[in-house]
């Protein structure tokens, strides 16, 4: 701690006690904390990636069709026998 002030950590620490019949053990353990700090910021992240992928996907699909509806337009104009 540094001036009264806990600093951030993935991490929070457990004490594991171990007990001889000569001494007392005492370990540190990392667990994990149970706040959700970044869990919104990872999901507006992932909602984002998954829009952008939408609209890739919706103009790919809109260039070829604009393509394709050019190409029936050129064989319905075209004069054939």
């Amino acid at each position: 701690m540094q001036n009264g002030r806990r600093r951030f950590s993935f991490f929070d620490f457990r004490m594991l006690t171990i007990r001889r019949p000569s001494s007392v053990v005492r370990l540190p353990i990392p667990t994990f904390r149970n706040s959700s700090t970044g869990q919104a910021m990872v999901e507006y992240v992932i909602i984002a990636g998954l829009l952008m992928a939408c609209l890739g996907i919706l103009t790919v699909f809109l260039v070829t069709f604009k393509e394709y509806g050019g190409r029936i337009l050129a064989l319905v104009s075209s004069e054939y026998p």
